[in-house]
């Protein structure tokens, strides 16, 4: 019988399930300003899924609320390349208005104004 994880890892069909799971606790654990916890568990639904988009847009954004402006760009450009297109149609993830947040905040007013300038467009 095969094991139904390697390396702590889900490998059954359950896999999104899992990463799911981790990615609304974390959500609920940063919406109560438990951001450390928070950013643990979108560690872990990234380890499960590494190309699940929502984790690494929330956490780029409990990120952003620690004042860690690099990181969370990063993240957000990760959400971007893995599925552009769930992160774009979410309407709970306005990964370009936290991203203009993270270069303003590093005091990058041109990357700024450009992130700004895309999530006004997604709002027509």
């Amino acid at each position: 019988v095969k094991s139904k994880f390697e390396n702590g890892v889900p490998t059954s069909l359950n896999k999104q399930l899992f990463a799911d799971a981790y990615c609304k606790r974390g959500y609920s654990k940063a919406e109560l300003g438990r951001l450390k916890g928070a950013t643990q568990d979108f560690d872990k639904a990234i380890k499960i899924d590494p190309n699940c988009a929502i984790a690494y847009c929330f956490r780029g954004s409990a990120l952003l609320r620690q004042r860690r402006f690099e990181e969370a760009i990063v993240d957000f450009d990760k959400a971007i390349l893995s599925n552009p297109k769930a992160v774009l149609l979410d309407p709970l993830t306005p990964v370009y208005s936290w991203k203009g947040k993270a270069y303003e905040a590093l005091g990058n007013k041109r990357l700024a104004e450009i992130n700004y300038e895309f999530a006004a467009l997604r709002e027509v």
